[in-house]
C-alpha cells in the first residue's frame, strides 16, 4: 500500500494510458462492426432488387 501512496502519479498515468488504449481498441471494433453492418445492408438491398 505504501508503494501505491508513493507512486500514485505513476498509477494514475498508467490507468489513463490503459483507458486510452482501451478506447482506441473499442473505437476500432465499433468501426469494424459498422462497416460490416453497412456491407450486409448493401448486400441485402442487392438481393432484394434481384428478387423483383
Amino acid at each position: 500500500m505504501d508503494w501505491f501512496v508513493n507512486n500514485w502519479e505513476l498509477c494514475l498515468g498508467f490507468a489513463v494510458a490503459l483507458f486510452i488504449a482501451w478506447m482506441v481498441f473499442f473505437k476500432q471494433e465499433f468501426e469494424l462492426n459498422r462497416e460490416r453492418g453497412e456491407a450486409d445492408s448493401k448486400k441485402t438491398k442487392q438481393d432484394n432488387s434481384q428478387k423483383k
